[in-house]
This record gives C-alpha cells, sequence and structure tokens, in this order.
C-alpha cells in the first residue's frame, strides 16, 4: 500500500478496512520521504497507544537514515528529557491563557479583512497567519516574516515531487534565519521565548540543538494548528447540523475543539519509531531496526476508542483522542493549539452568519505528507461579517 493523494482524501474508509483486515500492514512511503522506504502502520487503537509506550520503539533514526537535525521529535531520553527540559515551563496552560487577549486581538483583525460574499483561500487569510503571527509574537520575530516560514516549512514536511526537491534548500534558509535571530538576541535579550530558551539552554544544549529547538518551535508552533483550522471548518462546513449547534451555544467550543481534532487530526501519523528489537504487534512479526508508523488518525476512528467514531459530534465530551499523541512526546505545544482553535472557530461562527464550500469536495487537494494531515488550499466564502463590537453584544 501507498501514502498517495487517494489516500490523502480518502484516510479514513481505508484505515477502517486496514483495522479490520491487516491491523498491521507494510506500506510504501512517497519518493523522497525522509526514512525507510517501507514502513510498518498500525491502525488499532490499542495497539497504537502501546507502541506510544512501548520503551523498545525508539525515535533515534538508525546512521543509514539520519540527515543532521535532532530535536524532541527523533530524540530518545536521556537526550529528550534534557532537551524538553528547556522548553517544558514555555508551554503550560496558565502561561497559554496569559496570551488569550493578544490571540483573540489577532483573530478579529483577520475577521475584519475578510471580504464577505467573496471567495477567499481559509488557508492563506485565516488559517496561517492566526498561528504563525502568535508564535512569531512569542518568539521574538517580526510578523512581517510569517511568509517566508509558510515557504519553507510546507518543503520541509510535504514529499511531493516539487517539495522534495526543493527541500534541502529550505531547511538551509531556515537554518541560517534562526541562526541570525539567535545572534540578535544575544546581543540584545528580550522577553520572548527565543530570549528564554537561549538562557534555558546554556551550559545545556549545543549550539545545533538550539538552532533545532527554535526550529522545532516555530514550525510545530504553526503547523499543527494551520490544519487544525483548515480540517475542522471543512469539517463543520460538511456537517452543518454540526455547525449551527456549536454557532448557537458557543460553550460547546472546548469540546467541539477536541472532537475535530479527532475527527481529522492535524496530525495523522505519530513520528517514525524504530524496533530496537525484534518484537510482535497484534501477530505480526516486526524486526529489529525496521520502522513504524502510528496512524493516529486511525486510532482515532476506531470504535474501541469512541462509539460512532465516524461521526462529527461536537456535543462529544472526554475526548481521549491521540491528536496530540501519548506518552514521553505528548505534544509540548498543545495547550497553545487548543487555544488558537478554540478562539478561532469561536469568533469565526460569531462574526459570520454562514459559511460555504465554494468548490466540490472533490476538488479539494490534500498534502501528500506521511505525518501531516491538512489542506493545500480551502476556498470559501462567508456572507456577511459582523463588526467585533456588535458580535461580541450579539
Amino acid at each position: 500500500m501507498n501514502i498517495d493523494p487517494v489516500f490523502g482524501a480518502d484516510r479514513y474508509a481505508r484505515y477502517a478496512n486496514l483495522r479490520a483486515d491487516a491491523p498491521v500492514e507494510r506500506i510504501k512511503t512517497p519518493p523522497g520521504t525522509p526514512g525507510p522506504a517501507e514502513l510498518w502502520l498500525v491502525s488499532r487503537h490499542d495497539d497504537v497507544v502501546a507502541a506510544l509506550h512501548d520503551a523498545r520503539l525508539h525515535l533515534e533514526q538508525p546512521p543509514q537514515y539520519q540527515f543532521g537535525i535532532r530535536t524532541l521529535l527523533n530524540t530518545d531520553p536521556p537526550d529528550h528529557t534534557r532537551l524538553r527540559r528547556v522548553v517544558s515551563g514555555l508551554f503550560t496552560r496558565k502561561r497559554i491563557q496569559s496570551l488569550r487577549i493578544a490571540v483573540q486581538a489577532i483573530a478579529d483583525d483577520l475577521i475584519d479583512h475578510l471580504p464577505a460574499g467573496e471567495t477567499i483561500d481559509f488557508i492563506e487569510r485565516f488559517a496561517v497567519p492566526l498561528p504563525i503571527t502568535v508564535i512569531c509574537q512569542m518568539l521574538g520575530i517580526p510578523a512581517d516574516d510569517w511568509r517566508l516560514f509558510r515557504e519553507w516549512t510546507p518543503k520541509i514536511f510535504n514529499t511531493d515531487e516539487e517539495s522534495v526537491t526543493t527541500r534541502p534548500a529550505a531547511v538551509a534558509q531556515l537554518i541560517q534565519y534562526m541562526g541570525g535571530l539567535v545572534r540578535t538576541k544575544r546581543d540584545h535579550p528580550a522577553d520572548d521565548v527565543t530570549t528564554t530558551v537561549i538562557q534555558n539552554g546554556k551550559d545545556v544544549l549545543s549550539e545545533q540543538e538550539l538552532l533545532s529547538t527554535l526550529m522545532l518551535l516555530l514550525i510545530a508552533g504553526h503547523e499543527t494548528t494551520v490544519n487544525l483550522l483548515g480540517n475542522g471548518l471543512l469539517a463543520l462546513i460538511q456537517h452543518p447540523d454540526q455547525l449551527e449547534l456549536l454557532r448557537s451555544d458557543p460553550a460547546r467550543t472546548p469540546d467541539a475543539v477536541e472532537e475535530l481534532l479527532r475527527y481529522d487530526s492535524p496530525v495523522s501519523h505519530a513520528t517514525i519509531r524504530y524496533a530496537s528489537e525484534d518484537l510482535t504487534i497484534a501477530g505480526v512479526r516486526i524486526a529489529a531496526g525496521e520502522g513504524l508508523l502510528l496512524a493516529l488518525g486511525s486510532a482515532n476512528h476506531d470504535p474501541a476508542l469512541v462509539s460512532e467514531a465516524d461521526d462529527l459530534n461536537v456535543q462529544r465530551n472526554g475526548n481521549q483522542h491521540l491528536a496530540f499523541g501519548q506518552g514521553l512526546h505528548y505534544c509540548l505545544g498543545a495547550p497553545l493549539a487548543r487555544l488558537e482553535g478554540q478562539l478561532a472557530f469561536d469568533t469565526l461562527l460569531r462574526r459570520s452568519s454562514e459559511i460555504s464550500l465554494a468548490v466540490e469536495p472533490k476538488e479539494l487537494q490534500w498534502r501528500i505528507s506521511p505525518l501531516m494531515r491538512g489542506l493545500h488550499a480551502l476556498p470559501i466564502q462567508l456572507s456577511s461579517i459582523a463588526p467585533a463590537e456588535l458580535a461580541a453584544t450579539a
């Protein structure tokens, strides 16, 4: 089986077939994907959860697959513990909640500039600039530079032919940019995340680890939220009863965001794990050194997790989805993604009276990526947009 554009559009039906007939299946990765050409795809919820906690599965890449960038995403303890300790205090729930007013102002400003009655690309006009502006402000990066990062990050994550060709240059440009940022903050410390990481990482991180950590914060700080907003809005448009239920009762928004994370997870597969020894999953033998993709999106649609798992239900509570992973590598930025998602959907539904898809669903194009689940574009129309002051009192 291949990860291809069809798999991107119709992955949940194919996941269901895998869970039923081949819960651990050999797959081919797209050409140009860093790592092995073939991996084991694990699709059942209980197997995925067990694998996320299995100490025999390592994130450290075997030497033949390494390409030089070591981050929290591909290291194991004790290095992972050391790296995470440097940044663990930056994304606490209390600290993220202190950003609420700033994130709300960004969301309102973006909506103020959306034209009612015209077709717009929601990804370009809202889903991208919201989290990029937030993370740029946190890192002390000029917000005007967000377009650079939106140009570079898809080339790093996507595996289409063009991205594979341009990936080395994008990585080099991002490293160069972050190096310049570090030099600036060392000379002129500020009240921002970059300065804090530099200070916390002194005598703890190598220069390469410092740059990689900041790069990860920048990329992970916006890329997954872009997909949450795009995938989530599409899901709501395609389920108008759920959209109107949420619009009529904004108090449901936190539960709705959890359901949107489960229903169409921004990260479809966890970072590749490698078996440190021979092991067996669901009766299938995995040889030492072989790689596994843990299908978070499939696990989130497994009836073993929730009943009516293929239905979108914004009233679902107690949602134990795996969109942020689990265990040692649980997503550090989960509180930030939740805050941005809640404010984005609340503001969008509160200030717009009707949201419709401007193309046929079959025309939408999904990114080709073994890890990310997201749209290239989401053309929509907003019938009307209320001023922020009126919407706040409605």
